[in-house]
This record gives C-alpha cells, structure tokens and sequence, in this order.
C-alpha cells in the first residue's frame, strides 16, 4: 500500500541558516529555490509523520534549521508533493510542479513555514 499525504500533514524542509531572519521569524523564498536562486524542479521535503526531526537535520549541512509547512500549502498553488523514499529515509517526499511564476510559489511556501525547535540542534 502506498502511503498517502494528507493535506493537514506537515511537511519539514531543511534551510540555511540564512534563511531565516531571526528578528521577524520570515523565512526568505530562497530557502524553496536551488543554488544561485534557480528554479528547483524537485524541492525536497520530509514528511514529519514519518521523519525524525533530530535525524532529518544530523543528515543535513552544518548550522541548518527546520523548517515546517503543511501539504495543503503547497496544493493550493498548483504544486503536487510526492512521497519519494529513500533506503535510509522513508518519508522523503518531493515538491514538484512548479511553472513560469515559480519565485512566486517559493514566496508563498516561504510564507507558510515556520520554524521547527529541534533540542540540540545547533551544531558548528
């Protein structure tokens, strides 16, 4: 049976520190796009019901937060999220769909997330 996502899951994202303006909580739109601000065709994500917060960022880049959004967010702007697993991480998921007002739809997922406490999460 294949899992379902529902859309009051939530959904984590790994961003930079950068990312986050620590004086409002914003999260810039960036944290949704590829390197150089590029268009990103497959944003990847991690389905918290099936993610440990904890191992999601020990697997990531040093210094990274979390970040979370439900899966309606992305659905309402014309995105689909796909579970998409890996052999170590069952609840990888991809964010995919994106069209020619895709800084748009960065923005807007950008301005649904909000920061997950992880303790022990800071890491140099």
């Amino acid at each position: 049976m294949t899992e379902r996502i529902d859309d009051g899951d939530d959904l984590f994202r790994r961003i930079l520190e950068y990312h986050r303006v620590p004086a409002t909580g914003r999260i810039s739109s960036s944290a949704f796009m590829g390197k150089g601000r590029r268009l990103d065709p497959e944003v990847s994500v991690f389905l918290a019901r099936l993610s440990d917060p904890a191992k999601v960022l020990r697997a990531g880049l040093p210094r990274q937060q979390l970040v979370a959004l439900q899966a309606a967010v992305p659905r309402a702007i014309g995105l689909d999220v796909h579970l998409q697993p890996t052999e170590d991480v069952v609840g990888h998921c991809v964010i995919v769909g994106f069209g020619l007002n895709w800084k748009e739809q960065c923005a807007r997922l950008a301005d649904a997330s909000h920061l997950v406490e992880v303790p022990g999460s800071v890491r140099e």
